[in-house]
Order: structure tokens, then C-alpha cells, then sequence
């Protein structure tokens, strides 16, 4: 052992090495948790955005069968009989009422959804405030 090493032992710096490596182990941890938190984060974005397209598109064609039924409502009746008038109507009535029903889903969750990573933001500005704390 060099007299280098031999003062550094006497000083404490053989567990200077050691707490070295233990907050290195200690970071290597916590930040596979903050992945671990990101990549669950993530799936909970992505399934949300999938509800959201897919309510979308749901409602776009609502709308356009909305709009096909009201033209051929508003031509039905002008025809001659009141049977074709009240089923035309009842048609349109039912696709705006289906539309309807698809634009409340979507609106339910667009105002449900919460900020994307949040948890992780929250978890990473706590570590940050500890970090300059701890400085």
C-alpha cells in the first residue's frame, strides 16, 4: 500500500470509496424506478390517445350518417305519404341521438384525462428539491 493510500485510509477515505459506490448504486435504483414510473405513465398516454382516436373517428362517421339521414329526411318529406316522413325522421332522430352519445363519450375523456407524466414530473422534482437541499 503506497503511503498515498495508507493517509487515505487514515482519513476515512476508504469509505469515502464505499459511500461513493453505495449513492452510485442508490441513483442506478432510483432511476430505474423513474423509468419503471415513465413506462407505466406512458401506457396509461397511449390508451387514452387510442380512446380518443377512436372516438373520433366514431364520431366523424356519426356525423356523416347524421347528415346523409337529415338530407334524405328533409327530401323524404316532401314525398307523398306521412309513413315515409315519420320513419325518415325517426332514422335521423336516431343517428343524432347516437352522435350525440359518441360526442359526450368523447368529451368524458378529454376532461377526464390528467397531464401526461405527471407522477413522473412530480417524482423527478422531488428528487431535484433533494438533490439542491442536499447541496
Amino acid at each position: 500500500m503506497t503511503s498515498l493510500a495508507r493517509w487515505l485510509s487514515l482519513l476515512g477515505g476508504g469509505s469515502l470509496r464505499a459511500q461513493a459506490r453505495l449513492a452510485a448504486a442508490e441513483g442506478s435504483a432510483a432511476l430505474a424506478e423513474r423509468l419503471e414510473l415513465a413506462a407505466i405513465e406512458w401506457e396509461a398516454v397511449r390508451r387514452r390517445w387510442l380512446w380518443l382516436l377512436l372516438l373520433s373517428v366514431l364520431l366523424a362517421v356519426f356525423l356523416l350518417v347524421l347528415l346523409l339521414a337529415g338530407s334524405t329526411a328533409v327530401v323524404v318529406h316532401y314525398w307523398d305519404t306521412e309513413h315515409r316522413v315519420v320513419a325518415a325522421w325517426a332514422v335521423a332522430g336516431f343517428w343524432l341521438f347516437a352522435w350525440l352519445a359518441a360526442l359526450w363519450a368523447l368529451w368524458a375523456v378529454a376532461v377526464r384525462s390528467a397531464p401526461a407524466f405527471e407522477l413522473t414530473r412530480a417524482e423527478l422534482a422531488r428528487d431535484w428539491s433533494f438533490i439542491r437541499e442536499s447541496l
